[in-house]
């Protein structure tokens, strides 16, 4: 088998790897009492156990590695994301404040950045760097903010992994298309128990783990694309696959000032919620929100592939992300007592000019 047949080993052990190792840590969280108890905040009326973080983590790891060909970079990756879901497995046993929170997702960014994740994707050292930390540690935020309904974080990523996947293969890179295929490998498996209704979350632990990996992921596949198909390619391909991780950032950070709300406190106004005051069931706004990630991750594979000009890929994905955007701007979730929110993860903003 060749290096380039190596990423289907790598999702199927992932998959398996999760899929197994989650009702494991499960057992685990409920026996030493790391669970998530129910409050305002929160959608969830019973408690749910945590460390579904670390059969994620698991799980990409022994997909990566066991596939045979993971690359020098792709195995920094995953250490320095693991390193800081440990980070978050502390903040689910005692909260962190967003302050902390914030320094930890930005020197691991900064670590990854140093290392090479990135490089090429402008051409100049130190702005590749300071590229790579920002988008990096805004992607880690992200993923932890979005990660407030069942299954929503592990399907987006899921979506943006397989995405990084494809346009790995499409111009033959040799190190990305394994760790895009146990990263969503993981998540697909993570999701049998993380579907609605989850009983299990990833944590902080996951969502830290998943967000260091993905936007390191998609600078590595952007970087590969740019240098295949040419100097704008990999900014729009790696712009489009985070696009909606960053819209749900902005409109919460964007909003919560307006409405008197601090930007780093928890709040039930994300794009998932705000799915949900405007009529739809959380299944159904996770489904929205999923559906948005593929379309747009489909423009941005065929931008990454060379098939469709950056300029031309732009014009539907960002019509779609304007009309989720103006839609669910004007939700009421600050004028009334919304839906409790179905997760446990915290959802402090860490305030950054990275988001």
């Amino acid at each position: 088998m060749s290096d380039g047949d190596l990423w289907l080993p790598a999702l199927v052990a992932a998959f398996l790897t999760t899929a197994t190792t989650t009702p494991t840590c499960r057992w685990l969280a409920g026996r030493i009492g790391l669970v998530d108890k129910p409050a305002e905040r929160k959608i969830h009326v019973r408690p749910v156990p945590y460390l579904g973080g670390l059969a994620l983590t698991i799980g990409a790891v022994v997909g990566a590695v066991g596939s045979g060909a993971l690359s020098e970079r792709s195995g920094a990756i995953l250490l320095v994301a693991a390193l800081a879901g440990v980070i978050g497995l502390f903040d689910d046993h005692e909260p962190l404040s967003p302050r902390v929170r914030l320094t930890v997702h930005v020197l691991a960014a900064a670590a990854l950045a140093l290392a090479g994740v990135g490089e090429g994707i402008v051409g100049i050292r130190v702005v590749d760097v300071a590229i790579a930390t920002i988008v990096i540690a805004a992607a880690t935020n992200a993923v932890n903010l979005c990660d407030n309904m069942d299954g929503l974080a592990s399907s987006m990523t899921a979506a943006v992994a397989i995405g990084c996947l494809l346009i790995g293969l499409a111009v033959s890179d040799p190190a990305v298309p394994v760790l895009s295929a146990a990263l969503g490998g993981a998540c697909f498996g993570f999701l049998v128990f993380n579907g609605p209704p989850a009983t299990v979350f990833m944590g902080d632990a996951g969502s830290t783990f998943l967000g260091c990996a993905l936007g390191a992921l998609v600078l590595e596949a952007a970087a590969a694309a740019g240098k295949a198909e040419g100097a704008l390619v990999g900014p729009t391909a790696g712009l489009l696959l985070l696009s909606v991780f960053a819209l749900d950032s902005g409109t919460v950070i964007v909003a919560r000032p307006r409405h008197g709300r601090k930007i780093s406190l928890a709040g039930k106004d994300h794009l998932s919620h705000r799915l949900v005051a405007l009529g739809l069931s959380r299944t159904s706004a996770v489904g929205v929100l999923f559906g948005v990630t593929s379309s747009v991750t489909v423009t941005a594979i065929l931008v990454g592939a060379g098939a469709v000009p950056p300029a031309l890929g732009l014009v539907p994905a960002v019509s779609v992300l304007c009309a989720l955007a103006y839609r669910t701007w004007r939700a009421d979730v600050y004028g009334r007592v919304t839906e409790p929110s179905a997760t446990g993860t915290s959802d402090a903003v860490a305030t950054s000019p990275a988001l």
